[in-house]
């Protein structure tokens, strides 16, 4: 009976050590509540972060939008929108288009390095 009382206290155990707590209190028993001033602490650090996490977010948005990185955050989001509205009413029909022609450029390479092969092993000589 003690066998299986340790094996879900291992178990259990096992189950909080390998999920870390972002936020709150460390888990425990008796642990002495955080003061006001404590709490205030890692609130602000918590805020931070977040302002920190937020900041890099958007400026990577920006630069993938290809915006100023100092354009404000409505401003930037509006441009967004705009560039997501704009291409989804692009004509689908143009992207075919282009790859075709993309396709038949690359072709053209291919078959012209053939025959550039093979020209070249007609030329070499036996030794």
């Amino acid at each position: 009976m003690d066998e299986t009382k340790n094996k879900r206290n291992i178990n259990h155990q096992s189950i909080t050590d390998e999920v870390p707590r972002r936020r709150g209190r460390p888990a425990g028993k008796n642990r002495v509540p955080l003061s006001l001033q404590e709490r205030r602490a890692r609130n602000a650090q918590y805020e931070r972060e977040r302002r920190t996490e937020t900041a890099e977010a958007m400026r990577e948005l920006a630069e993938a939008a290809g915006c100023d990185p100092n354009i404000s955050n409505a401003d930037l989001l509006a441009t967004v929108i705009t560039q997501l509205q704009m291409s989804s009413q692009r004509d689908s029909s143009e992207d075919l288009n282009e790859l075709r022609r993309l396709n038949n450029n690359l072709m053209l390479q291919n078959c012209d390095g053939i025959f550039d092969a093979e020209d070249q092993r007609e030329n070499v000589s036996p030794l």
